[in-house]
């Protein structure tokens, strides 16, 4: 059975919702499941999502919640749409009874020197964001209410799933990848607070006595560590890759400040999983998508109808003849993925 990388991006909770309707629009097209990948990536948003599938949530629960719209052929699960809802809750409320800012005074510049350091020491290993990163204050927002959804998924270890959560170490200023052999210890929940917490804005997340950040400034997809893995396809879902093409001043102006690095590191990624013999498919916006995103990355009130749009064009996608090798790659792993009380251990699991 051929093995599946799956890696999802960085890019708010737009970004977040994109990578879910565009899983359901795959699933819908395919019947392949997130829960059959061999490995999950997940940056920022797409470490939310991923983190969620691999605790045992299926997409089609993810977009009924947003959408109501419930898949054909799906039959509902009374303890997943009650836990769905719990999880929901956390969504409640203004922006700053989401994320209410922590007890502690955060420290006003330099958040990382070493990472400021290392861009004038080691420049090609680094990037100008990784740099920003280091030079800005540390958020002054938490990033409790998000990662608590994470834990009332999945409330302590780690899933069975191979999962990889990516997270800058603002103590040493390099990307960490928790799940992977030889990374801090933690609870799946930590992880994905600190792979969500956005440099400047969302205060970083303490795992052992380390600060960590979102390692979206590092690389917005990170689809370079499914390198070498011997995987027969990588699946990359990347939000992030047209900026630009959005709707509005802002958006075009961010398009044209972020949108040719992201490209470019996309690209160089992408070739370097290529170079080991392992395919690679990306999965990006399309101008009906960016319509419906539009300019603001983090308003969650969009959350239904960029989810909406993202099944029709992904599925729509893999129907053209140029995406049909890569349809029939995932028919050919289908399988019945693990319940919900399969997925769920008896005790905690640790990576």
């Amino acid at each position: 059975m051929p093995r599946i990388g799956l890696v999802l991006g960085a890019g708010g909770i737009i970004g977040a919702s994109y990578i879910t309707g565009a899983l359901e629009g795959i699933r819908r097209a395919t019947g392949w499941e997130p829960q059959a990948a061999e490995l999950i990536i997940g940056t920022s948003a797409g470490a939310f999502i991923g983190g969620l599938t691999a605790a045992g949530l299926p997409t089609w629960l993810l977009h009924y919640r947003c959408t109501g719209e419930l898949a054909r052929g799906v039959s509902p699960n009374d303890d997943l749409i009650a836990l769905a809802e719990r999880m929901d809750r956390y969504n409640e409320g203004s922006w700053l009874a989401r994320y209410a800012p922590p007890l502690r005074f955060p420290r006003p510049l330099l958040s990382s020197p070493r990472a400021v350091l290392k861009g004038f020491v080691a420049p090609r290993r680094t990037t100008p964001a990784m740099v920003l990163t280091g030079l800005l204050p540390e958020g002054v927002f938490s990033i409790r209410a998000l990662s608590s959804i994470c834990r009332t998924a999945w409330p302590s270890g780690w899933p069975k799933q191979a999962t990889w959560v990516t997270a800058i170490d603002l103590e040493s200023g390099r990307r960490v990848v928790f799940g992977r052999e030889g990374a801090p210890r933690t609870d799946l929940h930590l992880a994905v607070g600190a792979a969500c917490a956005v440099p400047g804005i969302f205060a970083p997340v303490a795992i052992s006595g380390r600060r960590y950040v979102d390692a979206g400034s590092y690389s917005p997809s990170n689809l370079d560590l499914a390198a070498g893995l011997g995987l027969d396809l990588v699946v990359c879902i990347s939000p992030l890759s047209c900026l630009g093409q959005g709707h509005g001043f802002l958006a075009k102006g961010l398009g044209l400040l972020l949108g040719p690095s992201v490209a470019r590191r996309l690209r160089r990624e992408r070739e370097k999983v290529e170079a080991t013999g392992t395919p690679v498919h990306v999965v990006e916006p399309t101008a009906e998508d960016m319509v419906a995103v539009g300019w603001n990355w983090m308003d969650i009130s969009k959350r239904p109808s960029v989810m909406s749009v993202a099944v029709r064009t992904t599925h729509a996608a893999l129907c053209e003849p140029r995406n049909r090798w890569m349809a029939e790659v995932l028919r050919g792993c289908m399988q019945a993925p693990p319940s919900w009380s399969e997925v769920r251990p008896a005790e905690p699991g640790w990576h």
